[in-house]
Order: C-alpha cells, then structure tokens, then sequence
C-alpha cells in the first residue's frame, strides 16, 4: 500500500494521506498512525505540520511512515513565521526526535 501526502490547505496541524487502495484520504494521529504494513519505498516519509501550536513558530516533522507521534524517530524543524528563519530540534536533521515533544525541544 502507498501513501502520498496532502496537508490541510487552511494551515491546521492535520495530515491526510491517500490510499490507492481505498481510493480515499485518511487523517493521521499518534492514536491512529499509518499502519507498519504499508509497502514503503526507500526515503518514503510521512510528513507532519503543525502551526496551532505556536503563534511564533511552525513545526515540520518527518519520519518513516508507520512511525507514532511518541517514538523518537522524528526529524523536526521550527520555522519562525515572521523571518522564515529554520532552526533544527537539536541542531541537526537527524530523525531521533519525539514529535509529541516538539515544543519543548531546543532548536539551534
């Protein structure tokens, strides 16, 4: 099963992903994440933004598909909206994040 990704277009914090299969778009939580089983192309990342929940800042998270919100497999950057200024969680891009705690990170 693949997976393309389509992001709320009134810049809300869901993400929905089409399944061929269904024909449908689906929603995405860390209580109902894409299933393991899904058939991943090598580099396929499901991509999270989140910009309600902070009024300075936006959030960009990415992980392999199938990964929950609390795991800490999450490449995440803070986008400060004024200056577009991108700052990564832990001064790097690697995917060792937790998604849930993308507030609370420090972001170099």
């Amino acid at each position: 099963m693949a997976y393309s990704e389509k992001t709320d277009s009134a810049k809300q914090s869901q993400t929905c992903f089409y399944d061929p299969v269904t024909d449908s778009w689906r929603p995405v939580s860390s209580v109902d994440p894409l299933p393991s089983s899904a058939t991943l192309t090598e580099g396929t990342y499901a991509t999270v933004i989140d910009s309600s929940s902070s009024s300075i800042y936006t959030y960009v998270g990415k992980a392999v598909i199938g990964s929950i919100f609390s795991s800490s497999s999450w490449q995440i950057r803070q986008i400060e909206d004024n200056n577009l200024i991108v700052r990564w969680a832990d001064g790097n891009s690697n995917f060792d994040n937790i998604w849930d705690d993308r507030v609370v990170i420090s972001y170099l």
